[in-house]
């Protein structure tokens, strides 16, 4: 990540006075704040020499002064693009090409979600596909967006710019 006086900072903007103050002024990256519950503080990602880490930022409070510390980062890239749910008791992010999952206050590091996408590879066996390249009947929207057309006897609806067609009705022959 970039290091110096541009590098990415985060301000903050009080929505009725329209008054802007800089929260973190720092000579390395500083992305993406997340709202800590109750508006106490903010996490966000840091640049290091590796990449960017996960950071807790916490407002000065009566009796403790503002404060930041790292919460979790990886040696070998960065922690990319987090968020945080609702009510701030788990944040995602990505690292390289994985999801993980951290429980802030909860969990000592972060987990791999194992995500899978169904590709054609994982189609049913009992699954037919047919190109067609011809209809018995045709009508189109007076705008031309959407296409109905018979084939075979059965009726078909498609948008004529994702060009998916749906089969409507479906007939023994």
């Amino acid at each position: 990540g970039y290091r110096g006086e541009r590098s990415a900072q985060i301000w903050m903007l009080d929505l009725q006075s329209g008054a802007t103050s800089e929260l973190l002024h720092e000579k390395v990256e500083c992305l993406w704040p997340l709202w800590m519950p109750g508006g106490k503080g903010f996490y966000f990602a840091k640049g290091t020499d590796h990449g960017l880490d996960l950071w807790r930022y916490r407002f000065a409070s009566d009796d403790q002064p503002a404060k930041q510390r790292k919460v979790w980062g990886f040696q070998d890239d960065s922690i990319a693009e987090p968020t945080i749910s609702r009510n701030g008791s788990t944040i995602v992010f990505r690292h390289l090409f994985d999801t993980y999952v951290l429980h802030p206050g909860k969990d000592d590091q972060p987990i791999k979600l194992d995500l899978k996408v169904a590709s054609d590879t994982d189609l049913p066996e009992d699954l037919q596909r047919n190109t067609v390249n011809r209809a018995d009947q045709v009508a189109y929207t007076d705008d031309g967006l959407e296409i109905a057309f018979t084939l075979n006897g059965d009726l078909w609806l498609m948008d004529t710019d994702l060009k998916e067609p749906i089969q409507v009705t479906r007939t023994d022959g």
